[in-house]
């Protein structure tokens, strides 16, 4: 833990430095530094991992995860948003429509925000925790919030919830996988599906929220179904494995 800690901070020090810098002499400042920093915590992370002990989950590319999870997250996201339409028009359809967007906008809020949130929260926060606390369900709860904080800072019960039993989706998908890519692909899956796929703002302000807050609360409990049966296919599959006698090919 001490090489993760050690690898961590001169990658934050570094950033913030480019970050001061970039505000203020380029006009693409904000995606220059953040893919620094993207690059400098898969650097370090993976340095990490390396060492002996190390009890994260891993990152390295994995074709089929990363492939189920990248359409995992975007059927998720639309999913959502149909829930939403669907109470406003009576149509789960009618509110989409194709939005074009920059390729500046995908890559930096689609990509590179959804790797450098899934490195802090499910690669460092969630690896020091389960170290100190021994324990990965206190680990997805304090991370879960951390995560659920940041996205909603306003304090908003609803989508407090929202965002920490999704947080609690990505950290349990990292523990199925026992790879950072696979909730990597989720969030990236999940975050153009939201940007690419817009829903209409016509309805009146409060119409309109009402069913947003009711998509979300519907979405918190499929949140929950897919963390407990995470959950226990995890345990389950481990009891499996500790289970199993080990075969010795020595006479």
């Amino acid at each position: 833990m001490k090489k993760l800690l050690a690898s961590l901070w001169p990658v934050l020090f570094i950033a913030t430095i480019i970050a001061a810098y970039s505000r203020l002499y380029s006009p693409m400042g904000p995606v220059i530094t953040m893919t620094l920093l993207a690059a400098g915590l898969c650097f370090s992370y993976a340095k990490a991992m390396r060492s002996e002990g190390f009890s994260g989950p891993r990152l390295g590319f994995q074709l089929k995860p990363a492939v189920i999870c990248l359409l995992g997250g975007g059927l998720l996201a639309v999913c959502w948003s149909g829930i939403a339409c669907f109470q406003l028009t009576g149509s789960p359809l009618s509110c989409f429509h194709f939005r074009n967007r920059s390729l500046e906008d995908i890559y930096y809020v689609a990509i590179l925000a959804a790797i450098i949130e899934e490195l802090m929260t499910r690669g460092y926060i969630s690896t020091f925790i389960i170290y100190f606390a021994r324990s990965a369900r206190i680990a997805a709860i304090i991370q879960a919030a951390i995560f659920a904080y940041l996205h909603a800072p306003g304090m908003d019960i609803v989508k407090f919830a929202f965002f920490m039993t999704g947080g609690l989706v990505f950290f349990y998908c990292a523990r199925l996988y026992n790879n950072l890519v696979a909730p990597i692909a989720l969030h990236i899956g999940w975050n153009f599906a939201m940007l690419v796929f817009n829903r209409s703002t016509s309805p009146a302000a409060t119409e309109y929220e009402r069913a947003w807050r009711s998509a979300d609360g519907i979405f918190i409990l499929i949140h929950l179904i897919i963390v407990v049966f995470l959950d226990r296919f995890i345990a389950r599959r481990s009891r499996i494995r500790s289970a199993t006698p080990v075969v010795s090919m020595n006479p």
